[in-house]
């Protein structure tokens, strides 16, 4: 069993022992959600190789700071390789269709995050912001779209809802990374 700090080290040194232990326990979520999702094995072991190609790419050029666990960066990763996929291949019938099944990865990661604190220390920050943020932030995380979420705001363009979610999201980052406890869950290499 590897930390997420020494699967970093090792995906970014390309530690043939990490990177088995990576597709081990980490392609059959992928592969569940890819099949599940009109794909194949084939499909879904392209999506992860393509994956880990991007965190490697990630961790080492643009020296990116995960604020989740590896596992749930690289499915997040594939996730969005894989609508791009079928969205490009005409097999999602909706362009805003959310995917039908989803592995147990997500839940499994908030479980983790409310154990560990660092659900609350979201929870913390998220009540502090303004309740515009709360509500933008809350319907783009339920994926509506932001036409919609504009309407819904009652903002005059499209544009001026994604400066907002932009802006959001930016406050919410900055109030849970100036926080004296954000250093006990992200580890910043």
């Amino acid at each position: 069993m590897y930390s997420d700090k020494e699967i970093i080290k090792g995906i970014k040194t390309g530690n043939g022992k990490v990177l088995k232990f990576v597709y081990k326990n980490h392609f059959p979520a992928i592969r569940n959600m890819i099949v599940n999702n009109s794909g194949t094995n084939d499909d879904a072991e392209d999506i992860f190789q393509d994956a880990l190609v991007i965190t490697y790419k990630n961790l080492v050029y643009r020296e990116v700071v995960l604020s989740s666990t590896i596992k749930t960066y690289v499915y997040a990763i594939c996730r969005n390789l894989w609508l791009q996929k079928i969205t490009k291949a005409g097999k999602n019938r909706e362009r805003n269709n959310e995917m039908k099944y989803e592995t147990n990865i997500i839940t499994e990661e908030e479980t983790n995050m409310q154990e560990s604190g660092k659900y609350e220390l979201y929870r913390k920050h998220f009540r502090l912001l303004s309740e515009d943020c709360r509500k933008i932030l809350t319907m783009f995380l339920k994926k509506i779209p932001l036409k919609d979420i504009a309407a819904t705001m009652n903002h005059k363009s499209v544009d001026y809802t994604k400066t907002r979610k932009y802006l959001c999201k930016k406050a919410l980052k900055k109030g849970i990374f100036n926080d004296p406890d954000c250093k006990k869950y992200i580890s910043h290499e």
